[in-house]
């Protein structure tokens, strides 16, 4: 009788007959396409666009105030409340959103999947360069954690909108570590490159390079203050 069985034995047997193969890997296409119900993350930044994410300019964008100047870097700011913006006239918000509405617009022309980022907060007026909270890499993606005051906070939009969408979200860059998109670059299908400055700090691109270790991924660590230094982060 299964009842006279010792509890522990039965559930240990049960694991082994129902346990799923560690093989092939997660981000294997036949893994990605029977479990996330497509084949997510890219290798490259040179190849055919599928799917792109896209932020409309909107109210965030009044977080500007046209009476704060910071004259020594050309920008509107203010310092303590930690956001600027770099140009000689204030946003003209209906102008960015015609222009962002053409782009998007030529992109579904071309047969490009468009998503949009969905509950971006007040004030993130930066949250248009979707390019810098998260980077794709093979079999989905990386949520990035941002290195400038006004664009931290930038990623639980981003998290949110990437768990609606379906993509798998393969690490969250935590502890002490910084790291912005904009400072990724895919090489080849095996090489990576990131620069470590202002908005990446050696630890955020350590916690990269152990993602892509585990796919056989090189990285090259650059210091972008001093560019002749090249460490690398081998599989």
């Amino acid at each position: 009788m299964l009842n006279d069985r010792n509890p522990h034995w039965v559930y240990t047997q049960t694991i082994k007959m129902f346990a799923a193969p560690a093989s092939p890997p997660f981000e294997d296409e036949a893994e990605l396409e029977r479990h996330w119900g497509r084949v997510w993350g890219i290798d490259n930044d040179v190849g055919q666009i599928r799917s792109i994410l896209v932020h409309r300019p909107g109210p965030e964008m009044a977080v500007v105030d046209p009476a704060k100047r910071i004259p020594e870097i050309g920008s509107f700011g203010d310092v303590d409340e930690g956001w600027y913006f770099q140009s000689e006239t204030p946003p003209d918000v209906p102008a960015m959103q015609a222009e962002h509405d053409a782009l998007v617009a030529a992109l579904k022309a071309a047969g490009i999947e468009v998503f949009h980022a969905e509950g971006v907060e007040d004030g993130r007026l930066k949250s248009c360069y979707t390019r810098d909270p998260f980077i794709m890499v093979k079999g989905g993606a990386i949520v990035c954690r941002m290195g400038a005051r006004i664009r931290r906070g930038e990623e639980l939009a981003t998290t949110r909108t990437l768990a609606k969408i379906g993509i798998p979200i393969l690490r969250t860059i935590s502890g002490a570590g910084v790291m912005e998109g904009g400072s990724f670059a895919w090489i080849n299908s095996s090489t990576a490159a990131i620069g470590v400055g202002v908005r990446v700090n050696r630890d955020g691109a350590l916690q990269v390079a152990e993602v892509l270790k585990r796919q056989g991924v090189e990285l090259l660590i650059v210091d972008s203050r001093v560019t002749t230094s090249i460490s690398t982060c081998r599989s």
